[in-house]
């Protein structure tokens, strides 16, 4: 993770790349994270996002129109 700028208490916008090997493979993404409990997560929006960049469709996330 490159950057966090919290929105809330509870959410941050973050910009972060995926590592492959120890090389980068997706640099500089955006997504967010939310507080659940007391443990910082993925949203469900950058999940769904990061698993379409990886072709793969899940039926948990929404169809893009």
């Amino acid at each position: 993770i490159s950057s966090i700028v919290f929105t809330t208490k509870t959410a941050a916008n973050v910009v972060y790349t995926i590592d492959l090997g120890g090389q980068p493979v997706l640099k500089d993404q955006t997504g967010q994270a939310l507080l659940v409990g007391n443990v910082w997560k993925v949203s469900d929006s950058t999940l769904c996002q990061l698993l379409t960049l990886a072709g793969t469709k899940a039926t948990a996330c929404p169809a893009k129109s």
